[in-house]
């Protein structure tokens, strides 16, 4: 099926991968975007706001706008996925630049996140931990 032409199209980040016990990202939202996963392979972990739930092979974990999230690999394999995002985010320069700006930190990652629709999150406790033993 071919979006409308008044509808843009979802932004696939193929391949993405995370290898075993990868961090993934902390908890975020997105004001304009909604964010899907789908998992090709391994497990992946989203927390979903409240809860972390687990992906595997086949699932499909979506995240509307707005909704709070971060997502990570706790096992010892790594995880393939696709990410879709709707409508379609200015994505690729993020997925290629992000680590880069993470090295800067400060100021000029903050205004790259805002720049890519991701605004990150301090919570009361780390929800990065919650109903997930310690890495080792």
């Amino acid at each position: 099926m071919a979006p409308s032409p008044s509808a843009p199209s979802p932004m696939p980040c193929e391949g993405c991968g995370h290898g075993a016990k990868a961090p993934g990202a902390k908890t975020h939202f997105h004001q304009s975007i909604s964010e899907s996963f789908y998992v090709l392979s391994g497990e992946i972990r989203l927390y979903d706001g409240k809860s972390w739930v687990t992906g595997r092979q086949g699932d499909f974990l979506y995240v509307p706008v707005g909704g709070l999230h971060a997502f990570r690999n706790d096992s010892d394999d790594p995880v393939s996925m696709l990410m879709l995002f709707s409508p379609g985010a200015p994505g690729e320069e993020y997925f290629e630049r992000v680590a880069e700006f993470a090295q800067r930190g400060g100021e000029e990652l903050r205004e790259f996140q805002v720049r890519h629709d991701s605004y990150f999150v301090q919570t009361p406790e780390a929800p990065e931990t919650w109903g997930n033993p310690p890495a080792k």
